[in-house]
């Protein structure tokens, strides 16, 4: 799940943000996608290749039936955005070779335009998190 500030509540830059920045849009690109536990293997396992977002075993390996939440926090607020990414470098290596970044290495400060509340969605606990329809 990634949480995004709106127009509506732009700005959550505060100790405080993991309560009151409640939009988000639910984003898994594969399945399985950021898979962060693992049973011990008997093999080496590699993740840097991928930056750490798919895992290599030397053997296949069985994950859990239930999907544990990720909340992911791009930003909190749209000038935390511009000092987080706005004139970042990014190696070309890993832009070009691999590419990696998506959007981030072409973010200009004045790109940077919130979403209306109602393009995302919002919850009011982590228990009401919807998984359906990711982007």
């Amino acid at each position: 799940f990634t949480f995004i500030p709106t127009r509506e509540a732009p700005d959550h830059d505060n100790p405080d943000y993991q309560h009151t920045l409640r939009t988000y849009y639910p984003f898994r690109p594969t399945s399985p996608h950021c898979v962060r536990a693992y049973k011990k293997q008997d093999g080496p396992m590699e993740i840097a290749w991928s930056g750490g977002h798919l895992v290599r075993f030397a053997g296949p390996v069985r994950l859990y039936s239930e999907r544990f939440r990720m909340k992911h926090y791009l930003f909190l607020s749209a000038e935390h955005a511009a000092c987080k990414y706005a004139g970042r470098r990014f190696l070309s290596e890993e832009v070009i070779g691999r590419g990696w970044h998506g959007w981030r290495p072409r973010l200009r400060s004045e790109d940077i335009l919130l979403p209306d509340a109602s393009q995302v969605r919002a919850s009011a606990t982590d228990d009401d998190l919807d998984e359906a329809n990711p982007w």
